[in-house]
């Protein structure tokens, strides 16, 4: 049962993996910047 449960974690990680490539795909270098100061700024909190 772990490893069923292994594989849909992986499976959903994969899936969030190509969603934020996606996303940043369609985004500009600028609004990329910005994204990683808030992804940052939020890790310090």
């Amino acid at each position: 049962m772990t490893d069923v449960i292994e594989g849909v974690e992986m499976l959903a990680t994969s899936e969030d993996v190509n969603v934020l490539s996606a996303m940043v795909g369609l985004m500009g270098a600028e609004d990329l910047d910005h994204g990683l100061e808030l992804a940052r700024m939020a890790g310090e909190m």
